[in-house]
């Protein structure tokens, strides 16, 4: 339910996707054209023809070759015997011959921190800003080890837990158990640059901490920089379980 009423979703998305556009619906193509290149196109009707044309001249012009091509496959498919489009791929395909190869740069991957504990909104905040400073959002989640050893008790939550929900979230592209505590400068900076990670995204109440300050000069070493994410008010996982004793009591 919603305020403006019933939503309705479907329980096995990605069955529906795999028809909509192929097997490999999960990987990125930057060609891709929802509309002219979906799989599942039985019927090319007359206004995805003149669509597709539209498309094609468009990203000719532009001078996105490879596209025009993905484009240009799909009519090709749809009108084999056309003889202008088998001109136009001819063409094409002469353009993208004498092209020089484009060098991909690769993704930015940023690592965010914590125990992400009875998760709140100060947590999910953290999370969009650590997302905004890169291409993939790569999260560290502290065990229930590390709890016990620094703090002398466990996360309410277990790792486990954590875990999962920090996976369900869109925005972020993967989750790890950090193999070693912070404070362990050495055995810390060779773990996060074994995730390949261009940028750490910590709390800015650590900004000038003994710790951060040599894992920060640690990680340079791998051209890997530090980054601080604001803090949000008037939150913590603190104040909510002391919210909640305060209501058992």
């Amino acid at each position: 339910m919603s305020p403006a009423g019933e939503i309705w979703h479907l329980t096995a998305p990605d069955a529906f996707l795999a028809a909509l556009y192929g097997a490999h619906w999960r990987v990125p193509d930057p060609y891709f054209d929802t509309i002219v290149s979906a799989a599942n196109l039985r019927h090319f009707s007359w206004l995805a023809l003149c669509y597709g044309y539209s498309r094609l001249y468009g990203e000719w012009s532009k001078g996105n070759t490879q596209k025009a091509l993905n484009i240009l496959s799909t009519l090709r498919r749809h009108k084999a015997d056309d003889p202008l489009l088998a001109a136009i791929e001819k063409h094409l395909q002469t353009i993208q011959k004498n092209q020089p190869p484009i060098q991909k740069s690769q993704p930015q991957r940023v690592l965010a921190l914590g125990y992400f504990d009875l998760f709140h909104q100060g947590h999910l905040n953290y999370l969009k800003y650590a997302k905004q400073q890169g291409d993939v959002l790569v999260v560290g989640v502290a065990p229930d080890a590390f709890g016990k050893q620094s703090k002398g008790y466990a996360p309410v939550m277990s790792e486990q837990d954590r875990m999962a929900i920090l996976s369900a979230l869109s925005i972020v592209d993967e989750v790890h158990l950090v193999g070693a505590p912070m404070s362990q400068t050495e055995a810390a900076a060779q773990w996060i640059a074994s995730l390949n990670i261009n940028a750490v995204i910590c709390g800015d109440e650590w900004q000038g901490s003994e710790r951060w300050n040599a894992l920060s000069q640690c990680l340079a070493k791998d051209n890997i920089i530090v980054l601080y994410a604001p803090r949000t008010a008037n939150i913590s996982t603190t104040d909510l379980k002391k919210h909640i004793l305060n209501l058992q009591s």
